[in-house]
């Protein structure tokens, strides 16, 4: 069905031990984590399974969310009061995991001098002291305001709204935050723009970022991290289908957004791009049918690898209450009473884990009309190889064979599977095991051992609806 070649030659960083993580609405984190004296430990377990990472905790519902929500600049957009038990469940949640936190604030409220100011006493008194609080939780940084080039067609801001004014946001807060002993050296990340195409990078990202941190008397660590957003299918007509979230076309779209995004962001402000929230469908609640079976996993492992090729530094998957999206599904039926169902798209996000602390190799795939796409990495030139062969095509089945440009000996392969497609969580495999409701694996994770042929090829199957995850050993 397809050849993959590889040149055993690793290059550019290697991929970030946190680079996967996950995003929650801040307006329903506490629902999902539980309270602090209760909390959901599964969830927990589930989050640890996937390495180190960051809990970015923000999203539209940072913008809706408010502390003290009476001396609010502008109450009415006060959709949901924060306490603190708001805040010990997040912090809880983070020394249970050993993740860092990004915490959203609320930007739409700048609409007075007061603002910053109202902001600083609600991170400085209310959620600061219950961070210092948790020994073993860590803070990331503070994200500023969510998707702000949609604030104007959302109504947080007049029509004219753009560059200029999303400039003079920021450096209100950002300023604020660094003018303050409590948060001067806490890093801040903006500006969570809402899927970005090549033409936002030029127009809006970088005059943006520009016009914070190096405008007259500006400072460079007004912003430390570049956060960006991307739902591939948000502007297709629903019903969106398996075929729409896999296409080539669309990796293609991405990897020239956000490609152009860390080039200039890297190379113009030195600092990282982070895709903080990102799912396959929006709006909520996603696509049945799409957003909650195999292809979602396999598309979030393929997007996944394909961003942490191109250089972005960390992507969280966006957890929105009620969403078909969530990698797992969670309810509850009173305190500590939690019910977590792992979805294809978690099984995705772990089979991530075999690429961590290891740079990419040249690969070229011949596939013909078949859509396989594949990536292979390794610490150093005679090192182990990991090569990941993924299936995306609606219907092609078959074996594949890897060929190293140098001689190694023995692999296994490990496969992330399901009988389609379409296969709901229940038909979902990796390694020929699932996940229990413990949140701990049935069973050992079965490899199957390989050998090269007299041309130095490694022939592995490839069904349907399939990443095959081969190791080669030096």
């Amino acid at each position: 069905m397809a050849t993959v070649q590889v040149t055993r030659k690793p290059s550019g960083s290697a991929v970030p031990g946190d680079f996967m993580g996950l995003s929650f609405q801040q307006n329903a984190a506490l629902t999902f984590f539980g309270p602090s004296t209760a909390g959901n430990s599964v969830l927990f377990t589930l989050i640890r399974n996937l390495g180190r990472g960051t809990l970015r905790i923000g999203g539209a519902g940072a913008d809706e969310s408010c502390w003290n929500a009476e001396t609010a600049p502008d109450p009415s957009e006060c959709q949901y009061y924060l306490t603190t038990a708001d805040f010990e469940s997040w912090c809880a949640a983070s020394a249970q995991t050993n993740w860092m936190m990004l915490v959203g604030v609320n930007l739409v409220q700048n609409i007075d001098p007061g603002a910053p100011a109202y902001i600083l006493n609600e991170i400085t008194k209310g959620f600061m002291p219950v961070l210092q609080a948790y020994t073993k939780a860590s803070l990331l940084g503070f994200e500023l305001g969510n998707e702000l080039n949609l604030y104007a067609t959302q109504g947080y801001r007049p029509p004219t709204y753009g560059v200029s004014g999303q400039i003079t946001d920021l450096l209100d807060y950002s300023q604020a935050f660094k003018a303050n002993s409590t948060t001067a050296s806490i890093a801040l990340a903006a500006p969570a723009y809402y899927d970005p195409s090549t033409s936002t990078v030029t127009n809006q990202l970088v005059p943006v970022i520009q016009g914070v941190t190096q405008c007259n008397g500006c400072s460079a660590s007004n912003v430390g991290l570049v956060t960006l957003h991307e739902y591939p299918l948000n502007n297709t007509p629903a019903p969106v289908t398996v075929g729409q979230l896999l296409a080539p076309s669309l990796l293609t779209q991405e990897t020239q957004a956000f490609g152009k995004a860390v080039s200039y962001v890297n190379s113009m402000f030195k600092m990282n791009v982070q895709i903080d929230e990102t799912n396959s469908v929006s709006p909520d609640p996603g696509q049945a049918g799409v957003s909650d079976v195999q292809a979602s996993g396999i598309w979030a492992l393929d997007f996944a690898l394909q961003m942490a090729r191109v250089g972005i530094r960390r992507m969280n998957f966006h957890f929105h209450e009620g969403s078909l999206y969530n990698p797992i599904l969670i309810s509850s039926s009173g305190p500590g009473l939690f019910t977590d169902q792992v979805q294809p798209e978690y099984y995705g996000l772990y089979a991530f884990n075999a690429a961590k602390g290891q740079r990419f190799l040249p690969v070229t795939v011949s596939a013909g009309s078949a859509n396989i796409t594949s990536y292979a990495l390794s610490t150093c030139a005679t090192c182990a190889t990991t090569v990941y062969v993924i299936n995306k095509d609606l219907a092609a089945s078959g074996t594949v064979a890897v060929h190293l440009s140098t001689p190694a000996t023995s692999a296994s392969y490990v496969q992330l599977t399901a009988p389609s497609l379409t296969s709901t969580y229940e038909y979902v495999t990796y390694g020929g095991v699932q996940f229990s409701s413990t949140g701990a694996l049935t069973g050992p994770i079965q490899s199957t051992p390989v050998s090269p042929d007299q041309s130095g090829n490694y022939t592995v199957p490839l069904p349907n609806a399939t990443v095959t995850i081969l190791t080669i050993q030096p």
